[in-house]
């Protein structure tokens, strides 16, 4: 499939879906889901070892569990810190070309070019959304860290 340039398209040019990327799509969200599933449950069980570990050995236990919170920190972490990555990248290509899709991004639907002011817009809110995604992975990992140093103080 070529690649739509919308440096050269006229305002009203509409880039076709990338069929291929919408699969893909598709592909990986179910994917993460199974993942998350997998996770889920190997959390429970993880959960029933340490309740089991507490009664035998408390401070293995414990450590044990601020081995799970700082894996959790990161697991929940590092995701969004990816977004804000993805984000910045198209900010970045959005302001460079001056419109959006810029140029070989692939769509998921067809997607109206936009040029000018509203392509800054979209810039401005992917900028924006970046920035979210960075505050909320830094805080979430604080917190998650603070929480459980707070909770396995004793």
């Amino acid at each position: 499939m070529t690649e739509p340039d919308c440096s050269a398209a006229d305002q009203r040019e509409l880039i076709p879906a990338d069929r291929r990327a919408r699969w893909m799509t598709l592909v990986l969200a179910v994917v993460v889901l199974l993942a998350g599933g997998v996770f889920a449950w190997w959390l429970r069980r993880y959960q029933m070892r340490l309740v089991e570990l507490v009664a035998i050995d408390r401070p293995a236990a414990l450590a044990s569990a601020m081995r799970l919170f700082d894996a959790l920190a990161w697991v929940c972490s590092v995701p969004l810190f990816v977004l804000a990555a993805w984000c910045a990248v198209l900010t970045g290509r959005i302001r460079r070309s001056g419109c959006f899709p810029p140029p070989g991004m692939r769509v998921l639907r067809d997607t109206v070019c936009r040029r000018g002011a509203a392509a800054q817009r979209i810039a401005y809110l992917a900028a924006a959304a970046g920035m979210f995604s960075l505050a909320a992975g830094v805080a979430m990992f604080w917190m998650l860290r603070a929480a459980a140093r707070i909770a396995f103080a004793n």
